[in-house]
This record gives C-alpha cells, structure tokens and sequence, in this order.
C-alpha cells in the first residue's frame, strides 16, 4: 500500500462523483474514461516529481475528479498504477510480441520489447528506484516469463524437442536484468543495439552461437 494517500477533500477536488462514473463496469465508456484520465494524471505526475511524491490528492486535482469517485476503483496510488499498466500496458505488449515471426520469433520479442519501453521512457525512468517500482516490475516480469514460455515452447516443438522450463526462465532472466539495466543506465544504447545484444544472449544460450 502507498504510503501517500491525500488526507481530505478539497484544494480543488470536485466533492461529489462525476458522471463518469455512474457505473463501475469496466466496459462502460465513461468508466474507461475517467480510469484513462487518472492513469494519465499519475503519469504526468510522476514523470514532473517521481512517483514517490506524488499523493492520492494530487493525483485528483489533476485529473479534476472526485475522491469518492477514485476510491470506487481504486484502493490507493499503487492500485492505480498497477491498473492502468493492465489497461493499457499489457495490450500493447500483446501486439508487440506478437510481431515476432518468422524462423526466429526472439528476433521480433527482442526487438519490440526494447521499443516498447523505449517509447516509455519517461515513465519508466520516474518509476525505477521508487517505493512501488516492484509492483510494475513484477508484473512485467510475468508478462516476459508468459511469452518466453510460449517462444520456447514452440521453438521446442518444431524441433521435436519438449518445453524446457529452464530455457524459459533463462530467455525471461536475460531480457528483463538487459532491460532493467538499460532503463537503470539512461539508455545509453540503442535499441537496435539493445534487442541484438539481448537476441544475441539468448541466441547463444539456447546452443545457436552462431546466430545474431
């Protein structure tokens, strides 16, 4: 749980629900919305001071919504922050993965991983090393680890083999530490030299050294 919550109602907060939100049906547009324009507050927020110093109130004062309003979708910041990564986030990932084809689909999960983030790097670089970091950390993790599985696992089966739980967990290690460091560093690579170095690694660790 986030430790900054903001106490109160007021400094320009509405006091009464928007009508964004007369349903909590995640399907509802309006409750799309204002879920959209609080992740969106966070985010500005959090990439102009670090998600740390950001409050719950701040948080509302931006998105011009109202506390009642907040706490019928989320439980704190955090919440927020895990929520919007699973609205937003994991679609994106979902396309880019699913750009990896051909005789070598790591090429293409390398690649658009390194993209992806790059197109977040605000964001990422205000998250890192913050109090909450290894809420979306982890669940990035888990994301990587999903498609890793599915890469090996239909690596494997082409080549009449089994899924080998080791190399999934090896292909997850070794794109995650590359891109924490990354992020960690500034970016001081690109990344075409990001998702070769990282293709290269897992290239030569599932015994195809002479792959790049």
């Amino acid at each position: 749980m986030s430790k900054n919550l903001g106490n109160g109602v007021g400094d320009g907060v509405p006091e009464q629900a928007d009508s964004d939100t007369s349903s909590d049906t995640s399907s509802d547009p309006r409750v799309k919305r204002t879920r959209r324009r609080l992740h969106e507050a966070l985010l500005a927020l959090s990439i102009e001071r670090g998600y740390d110093a950001v409050t719950v109130q701040d948080v509302l004062v931006r998105a011009e919504t109202a506390r009642s309003t907040f706490y019928a979708h989320f439980r704190d910041k955090d919440d927020l922050l895990l929520a919007g990564f699973r609205d937003r986030g994991e679609p994106l990932f979902s396309a880019l993965f699913d750009a990896g084809d051909g005789a070598d689909p790591f090429i293409g999960f390398t690649r658009h991983l390194f993209a992806h983030i790059d197109q977040n790097k605000a964001f990422a670089k205000a998250i890192l090393g913050t109090s909450s970091a290894a809420l979306v950390i982890g669940h990035l993790r888990n994301i990587i680890v999903i498609e890793a599985r599915r890469l090996v696992g239909a690596r494997r089966a082409a080549q009449g083999g089994v899924l080998d739980e080791l190399s999934v967990q090896f292909v997850a290690s070794t794109a995650f530490n590359l891109l924490t460091w990354w992020i960690d560093h500034d970016f001081p690579l690109g990344v075409d030299e990001m998702s070769a170095v990282c293709h290269r690694f897992i290239a030569t660790g599932l015994g195809r050294p002479g792959e790049a």
